[in-house]
């Protein structure tokens, strides 16, 4: 993945929340995990791969996209960036958090 999240390049505010909230992702990891994920106006949060599937709360807060899910890294919140890929042959975002690094795209425009 030659993707990189550069500063001026960030999703923020409404274009966030209208990227996020009511949209599905499919998108890949950094190690090539495919995955499809979810988050609705209440909050609600679910995330599908081949091996996993998780659910619990997510939300936009302070520019960053936030989850929280009790079975996943002990419950704690994890939050991350949004950036727009310029990587003209990846998908076109990408979303960086301390523990995941993935590329996405909207699921209903790829």
């Amino acid at each position: 993945m030659a993707s990189r999240a550069i500063p001026r390049h960030q999703v923020r505010g409404d274009e966030l929340r209208d990227l996020a909230i009511g949209q599905t992702w499919r998108g890949a990891h950094r190690n090539g995990v495919e995955f499809f994920q979810f988050l609705d106006d209440r909050q609600q949060f679910a995330y599908r791969s081949a091996t996993t599937f998780m659910s619990g709360r997510g939300y936009v807060e302070d520019d960053r996209l936030c989850f929280q899910i009790e079975a996943y890294v002990h419950g704690k919140e994890i939050c991350g960036h949004v950036y727009r890929n310029t990587d003209q042959t990846g998908l076109p975002f990408i979303f960086v958090t301390p523990i995941s690094l993935a590329t996405f795209g909207n699921a209903n425009s790829l």
